[in-house]
């Protein structure tokens, strides 16, 4: 079965490919926001209690402290050394990829 199909002058998806792909994007979301939830007391407790890692059987859990690093300016170099800035780019090509929007 193709997972997509010339429907008169557009192309649609299978209308099980577009459940299943509805469904999973829900429970990624779900599983993502009860990571992060989870990840976020894991810190706070880990910063109230001083503690820096945690080994279990299954992972290692480390707390990586509040730090400062230091950033290009790309707007700025392209505006006020644009020689410099053209010089020091390059031409990278990007994998094609899906992006899948649920309304």
């Amino acid at each position: 079965m193709d997972i997509i199909k010339l429907n008169e002058y557009e192309y649609e998806v299978a209308k099980q490919t577009e459940d299943e792909l509805v469904k999973i994007e829900s429970m990624l979301k779900a599983l993502d926001e009860r990571k992060s939830q989870i990840h976020d007391k894991l810190r706070k407790n880990m910063e109230l209690y001083g503690v820096n890692k945690i080994t279990t059987d299954t992972m290692t859990i480390t707390l990586v402290p509040e730090s400062q690093t230091m950033k290009l300016d790309t707007d700025k170099l392209k505006t006020e050394h644009e020689e410099v800035y053209i010089e020091c780019t390059k031409l990278t090509t990007r994998k094609s990829y899906l992006k899948v929007n649920i309304k």
